[in-house]
């Protein structure tokens, strides 16, 4: 069984097929572009030194604080970092499954920017 995703239509019953009956999930074929394409995005502003927020810039008080090509990857890394979280029981399997996919659900509209071979690995996970 496999669930195919837009980001736009994840129902009740999707979630339950991949958290519960362990359904695989695939991204739909627009999905995949528009994350490509919103990649390309990403890509040409930092190539051509755009100044955007949260990507060649500071976070909120440091959002005055550019950042040079060098050291994105570095800002996203740490921006990765200081919202990770590990606090508390630990979630059933089922639960796990159904948080990933709702992430992935959302990253699958194609508004992140995200490499389509991070969400890729996300789903194989």
């Amino acid at each position: 069984m496999t669930v195919v995703l837009t980001g736009n239509d994840l129902t009740l019953e999707d979630i339950e097929k991949i958290a519960l009956e362990n359904a695989q999930v695939k991204l739909h074929k627009n999905a995949i572009k528009n994350v490509m394409n919103c990649r390309k995005y990403v890509e040409k502003i930092i190539a051509e030194d755009k100044v955007v927020y949260g990507l060649t810039t500071g976070f909120g008080k440091f959002s005055k604080i550019r950042i040079t090509k060098d050291k994105i990857e570095k800002l996203q890394n740490n921006l990765i970092l200081s919202h990770s979280t590990g606090v508390g029981p630990l979630l059933s399997r089922a639960e796990t499954r159904a948080t990933m996919l709702l992430r992935i659900n959302v990253l699958a509209k194609g508004h992140s920017g995200i490499r389509l071979e991070v969400l890729q690995s996300l789903i194989k996970m």
